[in-house]
């Protein structure tokens, strides 16, 4: 469960959860086993939305959605964007369509929930833990004002 808390000192709210801590990269445990790849859908946790033809946690998808398995939140979602080269710049418009379609259908169901903050990783800098391209999704109680647009320099925000 996490706990969000004002700090003082930098006028921002803090999430805290003890989740994170058991991610294998943080415990120095590296499995060179793409996760997010097809056929590998067992390693990760039931899908909950897909964009593409099959079952559930199989094969087929092109657009996956399933639940962070080290939230930071109690709604933190994983949108995987393609099942193989899924750089949002190297999509094609169809296929960027159906992840920003993702994004519209996981946002619908948790806007009344709370604030819905999605966000795409980018390589190691960018925070993405694994290689294969994908958002995330995570939705913050309402009464945790994020006035991002009046504290972040505009050159951060897209």
């Amino acid at each position: 469960m996490s706990k969000y808390v004002p700090d003082i000192v930098s006028k921002k709210w803090v999430i805290i959860t003890s989740q994170r801590a058991d991610r294998p990269e943080d415990r120095g445990q590296v499995d060179h086993v793409d996760p997010f790849a097809p056929g590998n859908e067992a390693k990760t946790p039931a899908e909950v939305f897909r964009i593409g033809p099959g079952r559930p946690d199989t094969k087929g998808w092109e657009v996956r959605v399933f639940p962070n398995r080290f939230p930071i939140s109690d709604f933190h979602e994983v949108i995987i964007h393609a099942p193989k080269d899924g750089e949002m710049h190297n999509l094609s418009e169809d296929h960027a369509i159906k992840v920003f379609q993702a994004y519209r259908e996981r946002y619908n169901y948790y806007h009344q929930m709370g604030q819905v903050i999605i966000f795409c990783n980018h390589g190691v800098h960018g925070g993405a833990s694994l290689s294969h391209p994908h958002s995330q999704l995570v939705v913050l109680p309402h009464q945790i004002n994020i006035d991002t647009l009046s504290r972040e320099p505009l050159k951060n925000v897209i």
